[in-house]
């Protein structure tokens, strides 16, 4: 038998294969494992689990290739945009992870072309999708391509996850926008 790893990190960098030697095996495992009922997830380095958190809804999308959907695919070069506005309003973008879990940290990656991440803005978390909380405000933010910005607040109960934009930028084209690459 040979084993090998590949690893990627978060803007999609990938390691050479790390084969290691052969292995080979002196007994026969013929029974197969019980059925797995209680599958848990441990905490990863620095006590942080990345969730899976799919983006669920918007306040609208610029075209079919920066939907929503972009913004949690782990891709870094792809984005979700908001539509082009002629007048600055809120926008926002909201994720599920799935079941009430205790959340503590956001980070969001601004596009590696172009400078319309939002300037403003609100973490907000709910337990419902309709009543939420805010957890941590970014004010000023840069506009720095292929930057991550990371948002450190207090443990916090909720399923939802929604990135409330109170500014936007205004784009060459003369419309409000934010474009985000990606959130975790």
């Amino acid at each position: 038998y040979y084993f090998a790893i590949k690893a990627m990190d978060e803007v999609g960098l990938t390691s050479p294969m790390n084969i290691g030697p052969a292995v080979t095996a002196t007994t026969l495992d013929a029974v197969g494992p019980e059925a797995v009922d209680d599958l848990t997830a441990s905490i990863g380095a620095g006590g942080l689990l990345l969730l899976n958190a799919p983006a669920i809804a918007a306040s609208g999308q610029y075209s079919a290739t920066t939907a929503r959907t972009k913004a949690t695919d782990r891709l870094p070069t792809t984005y979700w945009s908001t539509p082009g506005r002629a007048t600055m309003q809120n926008e926002f973008i909201t994720l599920d992870a799935g079941g009430l879990k205790n959340l503590g940290r956001v980070r969001m990656l601004s596009r590696t072309a172009g400078a319309l991440f939002p300037e403003n803005l609100q973490i907000q978390v709910s337990t419902d999708n309709v009543n939420f909380t805010t957890v941590a405000n970014g004010v000023g933010l840069p506009a720095t391509p292929g930057t991550w910005h990371t948002f450190n607040f207090g443990p916090a109960a909720g399923r939802y996850i929604r990135v409330f934009i109170t500014k936007t930028r205004l784009s060459g084209g003369g419309v409000y926008m934010a474009h985000v690459a990606e959130i975790e």
